[in-house]
């Protein structure tokens, strides 16, 4: 007899804690790599290891072409960050290698005139020597460019400069994958968001580092084309993958990490059930222990 109440207790127990494991279960999950069509532009870096005479493929919802430029490099191997296909290298400083496409609108590129977007990827730095990782064809009016250090430059193409640069507030650890992003609100309230986060499977959300706000008012036009590295200065010395742009503003748990809390939300059923079948056991123990 008291074996058996021994055993309905245990079972009693391990019931309670599946209940509430089912109902709090949470966990980290990396996102990436994006799917295909996901964000407007979406660059995977995924061609043949080598130097590539052809495009990178754009597989967001409206892809355009990316030419080669400058010898860029396709590199695999044990570079990219695990799951992630291969990555692309924009080379040492000193070097404009990478890829471009020379007439396309920031309208095209971003989205429609002044409105918000987000500029993202996966970067590894092998130093932190300065360089650039984005920008727009003619000029800096659109760029994403690392300073060195804890700081970066992200100017938006209606004018918005930020005062010239926006604090990570860490150092990156050299040859260790980031996700960096750069959100723009738009014209309307002109506020940029820096996120800069190691690429962690234990992270639930992009860390956001620095906020700026910016003067109303400015256009997107006459501002064209799209280079992914190639700067006559020099680019970044580093590793980029999962280049995406998307058309609004994301949050932190939008992109690169997010729990997935509530991957499944119990029925209010499912509860009752539950605690039904607790009930029952219950009362078959203290029927045993009345007996006994």
């Amino acid at each position: 007899m008291i074996t058996k109440m021994k055993k309905l207790s245990v079972l009693l127990a391990l019931s309670a804690v599946s209940l509430f494991a089912f109902t709090n279960s949470a966990r980290a999950v990396i996102v990436g790599p994006y799917a295909n069509g996901s964000g407007l532009h979406l660059w995977h870096f995924n061609e043949p290891v080598g130097n590539p005479s052809g495009t990178i493929f754009d597989t967001g919802s409206s892809p355009m072409a990316m030419g080669t430029a400058l010898n860029p490099e396709i590199v695999g191997g044990g570079i990219p960050y695990p799951g992630f296909g291969n990555a692309g290298n924009i080379g040492n400083p000193g070097d404009h290698r990478g890829w471009n496409n020379g007439g396309i609108s920031m309208a095209s590129l971003l989205g429609s005139n002044n409105t918000p977007y987000t500029l993202e990827m996966l970067v590894n730095f092998r130093d932190n020597n300065a360089g650039e990782l984005l920008r727009e064809g003619g000029g800096a009016a659109l760029r994403f460019y690392y300073l060195g250090g804890s700081s970066f430059q992200f100017y938006t193409p209606d004018g918005n400069t930020f005062g010239g640069s926006m604090s990570s507030g860490i150092v990156p650890t050299p040859n260790t994958w980031y996700h960096l992003a750069g959100t723009y609100s738009g014209t309307g309230t002109a506020e940029a968001k820096l996120y800069l986060t190691e690429m962690n499977p234990a992270t639930t959300a992009a860390v956001l580092r620095d906020t700026q706000v910016g003067t109303t008012g400015g256009s997107y036009s006459g501002v064209t084309g799209f280079q992914i590295g190639i700067q006559s200065a020099g680019n970044a010395n580093a590793y980029i993958d999962e280049v995406r742009i998307s058309s609004a503003a994301l949050g932190p748990t939008q992109m690169m990490f997010a729990s997935d809390e509530p991957s499944v939300v119990p029925e209010p059923s499912t509860y009752a059930l539950g605690l039904i079948g607790l009930a029952g056991l219950g009362f078959v123990v203290w029927r045993r222990r009345r007996r006994g």
